[in-house]
């Protein structure tokens, strides 16, 4: 690596003087404290090339383990359930599903009847998809106010506040300022209405239109929205633009507000229509006939409808103000005739048959719910499940909401639910069985959604029930919840089965194949480890091929300097021992004994892969597996194998004793395989975080400090073999300008 002396700011003078290459000559009177420098620099490449290896290792061990060494690996061998699986074969069947655990045992019964167990609860049939004739939204008209302005100046777009000052009470210069809805707007007087006009009508908060009739010269105002919570809030600032005696004359002190209620005549309804009505009406619905006077209230009109024979509900939408009629007994279609139906009509709907439904949704909220059920609702329910109180605005909260609200609740214990399928409401207790319990009290909403008590105080689940059959012994079998487990089996009860019925017939027996399956997935996992210990451990080293230094490495091509990376790294970690060990200790684990069973790994079909010539440096340790054998052990005697496999063995002080003793010439231990390979892999990774790879971080760590200390000294080295140059340099100088002066002074000059 080439020193940099960047940070350092003696003025360096070339052999401007002497011709001299002084650059070439300082490198070369570095040279030896550069080869230093380059050998260290090589020996600390070395030392991060074995900690990255050391490392990788480490971690490619490390995964093997936790895979399939650890309890919550979820290719654990050491746990049970991978060596007692179960296979259930039985009838097929819609009213019980029937599976094996690792705890199963081999057995045959029948299920002679069986029933699910149910939550506290109830249903509501509301029937909610009747006909449903509706008219026009809008029937809630806007608040507005109106009035005249007061100029006797023709008007137009242009005309400026100025113009209109004493109109809109202003001084000389005063601004006009003056808020809608909230929202504030303040005008030069050099502004015009139509700029004012178009400031109102673009804000969002606002949320009114302004309109001007010019050539009248009158206004309107009104609010955007529809609907019985409709506003307009004006108010005055500066200047008097909303007055009676104002720029903008209104016709009273505030904004009108234009909404049906019950209270209002139906003459008064049509004058809000911009119609004029007087006399009495008559119209029909379906087969019956209807009389009414232009003072008669929607209230009244609506009564008489609802409590006549025409087999309707008249109703008025509260989010849209539309007048809706719904068949109130089921889809047969609506007639309507007479003098209140017609596109521009009172009532706003269109006169003829109507055969649409008009069915629930979730997203309805609770008054329009109950609307369409024949029901009204106060603004605000109060509903109580379980003890927990809920309050609800009807207008605002919709069915989803209110269902999300009750569900959500961990006091409530309760899932109350709308199905479109069926179209019923239900609530019922999260728990099931005959301890389960629900009280509930829905308020105005208990007829909206046909959920009652019916007077009872509490409401129970029941428990699942299933008859079994075994060997001549029939028991039943009491459950709280439809998913249970007895015997090591895991049942879930999804139907009804009576004992009219043919009972279900139900086999389980021992799977040996996700055991066998399991061990296969290992074997090739740790065959992949064993290629890769090998590898590094005979890989072959080129000594010739060292680290390259910075300045080696810039006169390559960036593939020469990949090659050349790859021969020196190239047995890096050869002969190392920490790898040595871990591969003898995991050849000899096969052959031993494993306790009482007499067999080792190679008894029940796990051996090493035959010795070859040719690759044995990459083959040798890697394990092989007779499928039929293993097959055979597992079928035979499938505790021995898990106890060849896995067996756990305890030593006097408490720790885990993985020893192997000969007995008459044979290996045997108590601990199985894999609890010996876990413990050697264990030793390994503990031997390289606590060995290996500190000494090497130790290492990196020493050569990166040298490396900076012989950096200082090359560069104090340096800046002196340059500063005696440049002496050299400037006393060259001053010869030559003395002989340059004394040339002249002899008229030698040229």
């Amino acid at each position: 690596m080439a020193i940099n002396m960047n940070g350092y700011s003696t003025q360096r003078i070339t052999g401007l003087f002497s011709g001299m290459d002084t650059e070439s000559l300082v490198k070369n009177l570095l040279a030896t404290e550069q080869s230093k420098y380059d050998k260290v620099f090589q020996q600390k490449e070395k030392a991060q090339w074995r900690y990255d290896a050391y490392s990788a290792l480490n971690t490619s061990v490390s995964s093997l383990r936790n895979d399939y060494f650890s309890v919550l690996g979820e290719k654990s061998l050491t746990k049970n359930a991978a060596y007692n699986a179960y296979k259930v074969t039985m009838d097929t069947n819609s009213a019980v599903r029937v599976t094996g655990t690792a705890n199963a045992m081999p057995t045959n019964f029948r299920i002679l009847s069986a029933s699910r167990a149910t939550a506290a609860g109830v249903t509501g049939i509301v029937n909610s998809s009747q006909t449903e004739a509706a008219g026009q939204s809008g029937m809630y008209l806007q608040a507005q106010a109106s009035g005249t302005i007061a100029s006797d100046a023709a008007l137009s777009a242009d005309s400026t506040i100025a113009e209109l000052a004493t109109q809109f009470g202003l001084g000389a210069g005063e601004n006009l300022s003056f808020s809608v809805n909230g929202e504030t707007f303040t005008f030069e007087q050099s502004a015009t209405l139509a700029q004012v006009q178009s400031r109102i009508n673009d804000s969002e908060k606002a949320n009114a239109t302004l309109s001007i009739d010019y050539a009248n010269k009158t206004f309107s105002i009104k609010s955007d929205t529809i609907g019985s919570d409709t506003a307009l809030s004006l108010g005055n600032i500066t200047g008097k633009a909303f007055a009676t005696d104002g720029g903008f004359a209104m016709e009273g002190p505030a904004a009108k507000k234009s909404v049906i209620d019950g209270s209002m005549t139906f003459k008064e309804l049509a004058s809000l229509k911009g119609q004029e009505l007087s006399g009495d009406y008559s119209f029909r619905i379906n087969e019956t006939d209807f009389n009414i006077t232009e003072n008669m209230t929607i209230s009244e009109v609506m009564n008489q409808i609802n409590t006549s024979g025409a087999g309707v509900k008249m109703s008025i939408d509260d989010a849209t103000g539309a007048f809706i009629f719904r068949n109130s007994s089921g889809t047969e279609a609506i007639r309507l005739e007479g003098a209140i139906f017609g596109k521009d009509s009172v009532t706003g709907i269109e006169a003829g048959e109507h055969t649409t439904a008009g069915r629930i949704n979730r997203s309805d909220s609770l008054q329009t719910a109950a609307r369409k059920l024949g029901h009204t609702l106060s603004d605000e329910v109060t509903v109580t499940v379980n003890g927990k109180d809920f309050t609800f605005n009807t207008r605002t909260t919709t069915l989803s909401g209110m269902m999300s609200t009750i569900n959500g609740d961990q006091q409530a214990k309760a899932t109350f639910s709308y199905s479109e399928l069926t179209d019923s409401f239900q609530i019922a207790s999260d728990e099931t069985g005959s301890s389960a319990r629900l009280t509930f009290d829905f308020g105005e909403l208990e007829d909206v959604f046909g959920l009652s008590m019916n007077g009872s105080a509490s409401l129970s689940g029941t428990d699942a029930l299933m008859k079994v059959e075994s060997n001549g012994v029939t028991r039943e079998v009491v459950q709280s919840s439809n998913s249970f487990t007895l015997d090591g089996m895991t049942f879930q009860i999804t139907g009804e089965l009576t004992e009219a019925q043919s009972p279900l017939q139900v086999s389980v027996e021992r799977d040996v194949e996700p055991t066998i399956s399991a061990i296969k997935s290992f074997i090739e996992d740790y065959n992949k480890l064993v290629v890769d210990l090998n590898g590094k451990y005979y890989e072959k080293a080129y000594r010739t091929y060292t680290p390259l230094t910075e300045d080696q490495r810039s006169e390559m091509s960036e593939k020469e300097a990949e090659l050349w990376d790859e021969k020196a790294k190239s047995g890096i970690l050869r002969n190392d021992s920490t790898i040595g060990s871990l591969l003898t200790n995991l050849r000899s684990a096969l052959a031993v004994k494993v306790g009482d069973t007499g067999m080792s790994a190679y008894d029940i079909g796990i051996s090493t892969v035959a010795w070859k010539t040719d690759s044995w440096r990459t083959e040798q340790g890697k394990l092989q597996l007779d499928e039929s054998k293993l097959r055979a052990a597992l079928e035979k005697d499938p505790d021995a194998v898990q106890k060849v496999l896995s067996a756990v063995s305890t030593g006097s002080d408490g720790t885990a004793d993985t020893s192997v003793s000969s007995v008459n010439g044979t290996q045997k231990s108590e601990a199985g395989l894999f609890t010996r390979m876990n413990a050697f892999f264990t030793s390994f990774n503990s031997t390289m975080r606590s060995k290996n790879i500190v000494n090497e971080q130790k290492s990196i760590s020493n050569y990166t400090e040298k490396l900076s200390e012989m950096l200082t000294k090359m560069s104090e080295k340096e800046e002196k073999y340059w500063a005696q140059f440049s002496k050299l340099e400037t006393a060259l100088s001053e010869m030559q300008s003395q002989q340059s002066w004394l040339s002249s002074q002899l008229g030698l000059s040229a």
